[in-house]
């Protein structure tokens, strides 16, 4: 019997497309017919194609109150990112641990959108918002004048249908937001800034 241990090199995990995370989501909440594997953590699609593969909406600024007239309303996850100094709004770019994030992603977050991010907009009862409100490089590099929010609404992160009760969609939610929590951290080695726990 050999006392060996077995390594497994990184570059050996091939990581999954964002279809397939989609169709793992559907398929978790009945709105595939197709079974498939559980998207294992280690293949997490990278971050880059998260974010411009997925149906985000991006709304740039953080001045106004986020409504359901003019954003919609639903169960999702959303990003609070940074916006650049450019002369037109764009995601700022990051410098993290694993390289470069080009999508300004400081906080990843899920719920019934309007609400959780008018929380964060008002500093009330959300945890980023205290991280935000607390760290003062932050508020400097990006006041609330350069901040955006990119939603992605359940009925657009799943590949085949939406999820039914208030219940499901709120499952559906947190289960979207630790995948993408955890493919950040699969591509950066770091959650984004205000994700962190002090």
């Amino acid at each position: 019997m050999s006392t060996e241990a077995t390594t497994i090199e990184p570059d050996s995990v091939e990581p999954a497309t964002v279809r397939e995370l989609q169709n793992d989501w559907a398929w978790q909440f009945g709105k595939a017919g197709e079974e498939t594997f559980p998207v294992q953590p280690n293949r997490m699609p990278s971050w880059h194609s998260i974010c411009f593969e997925l149906d985000w909406h991006t709304s740039f600024g953080m001045e106004h109150s986020f409504t359901m007239k003019r954003h919609g309303a639903g169960y999702g996850v959303y990003r609070i990112i940074g916006l650049s100094n450019e002369p037109f709004p764009r995601p700022a770019t990051i410098n993290r641990l694993g390289g470069e994030d080009t999508s300004g992603t400081l906080y990843i977050g899920e719920g019934w959108l309007p609400g959780r991010i008018n929380q964060f907009r008002y500093w009330d009862k959300h945890g980023g918002a205290g991280r935000y409100r607390n760290c003062r490089i932050l508020m400097e590099r990006f006041p609330l004048s350069k901040l955006g929010v990119s939603i992605l609404y359940n009925r657009k992160a799943m590949a085949g249908g939406d999820a039914d009760s208030k219940l499901t969609q709120k499952a559906m939610a947190e289960m979207v937001e630790k995948d993408l929590l955890l493919t950040y951290l699969n591509t950066f080695g770091d959650t984004p800034p205000l994700n962190c726990s002090i």
